[in-house]
C-alpha cells in the first residue's frame, strides 16, 4: 500500500528546493479568509472568530512561538558552553543549557500533545546528551 502523505511531501519538498514557490503572489503575508472560505476550522469555527477579532491565536500557536524562543536561548548557552575559557565558566554553562533544554523539552512534550497536526506540526525534543558531548 502506498504511503500518499509520503509521496506529496518529497513532491512538496522537490518543487520548494526546485524554485517553484519562490516569488508567489501574496508570499510572506497572512492569508486574508473571510469567515466562510476557511474549510479546515470545521467546530472551531466561533473560537477562531472570537481570536481573530482580540488579535489573539490559538494557545498552541502561542506556544510555538514560545518553544522556538526557548530553542534560540538553549542555543545561544550551548554556543556559551562551545566557547567557555575556563572550566567554571564551562560548568556553569552547561548547568544553565541542562536546566533551559529540560524546560524546552517539556514545552516540546506538551506542544506534540495539543498541536492539531501532530503528525506534521510536532516537533522534536533537545538531545541533551548529544549536544554536550558534540565538540
Amino acid at each position: 500500500m502506498f504511503n500518499w502523505g509520503k509521496i506529496v511531501e518529497e513532491q512538496i519538498r522537490d518543487a520548494e528546493q526546485n524554485g517553484a514557490f519562490d516569488n508567489l503572489k501574496g508570499a510572506g503575508k497572512p492569508l486574508r479568509l473571510n469567515d466562510d472560505e476557511n474549510p479546515f476550522e470545521g467546530d472551531l469555527k466561533m473560537a477562531h472568530h472570537i481570536l481573530r477579532n482580540a488579535n489573539a491565536a490559538p494557545f498552541w500557536v502561542e506556544m510555538d512561538r514560545d518553544i522556538r524562543a526557548q530553542h534560540a536561548l538553549c542555543e545561544t548557552i550551548l554556543d556559551r558552553y562551545r566557547t567557555a575559557k575556563t572550566p567554571a565558566i564551562q560548568r556553569k554553562a552547561e548547568a544553565d543549557f541542562r536546566a533551559e533544554a529540560k524546560f524546552h523539552n517539556d514545552m516540546v512534550l506538551h506542544f506534540n500533545c495539543i498541536c492539531p497536526a501532530q503528525h506534521t506540526l510536532a516537533k522534536p525534543p533537545i538531545d541533551i546528551r548529544k549536544c554536550l558531548s558534540s565538540e
